[in-house]
């Protein structure tokens, strides 16, 4: 993706990508890029994995990451869906 971003900041080529792919960026952190909202799918669903060995468990300290790692994903997504329950209800009044 990096190739991919430094490609767009030249002014050759654009890309496709999710909002949560392209916001932690720091090419669009700090302006170089811009992503411009053509669908919002409010109903769209993810699933996020992670791959490994059947046969070698995680230590004590990546089972701990991973663990707050999901906590994070969960608090981002529920502040999200009240931010956007919010925008939609301000829609509704104008």
């Amino acid at each position: 993706m990096a190739g991919t971003l430094q490609a767009i900041n030249e002014s050759v080529a654009v890309t496709f990508a999710p909002d949560f792919v392209m916001e932690n960026y720091p090419f669009t952190i700090n302006g170089d890029i811009i992503a411009v909202d053509l669908v919002n799918h409010n109903t769209v669903n993810i699933s996020l994995r992670l791959v490994r060995s059947e046969n070698k468990h995680l230590s004590i300290s990546a089972n701990k990451y991973i663990h707050y790692l999901k906590s994070e994903i969960i608090k981002k997504l529920r502040k999200k869906r009240e931010a956007t329950s919010s925008n939609e209800g301000a829609k509704l009044l104008f």
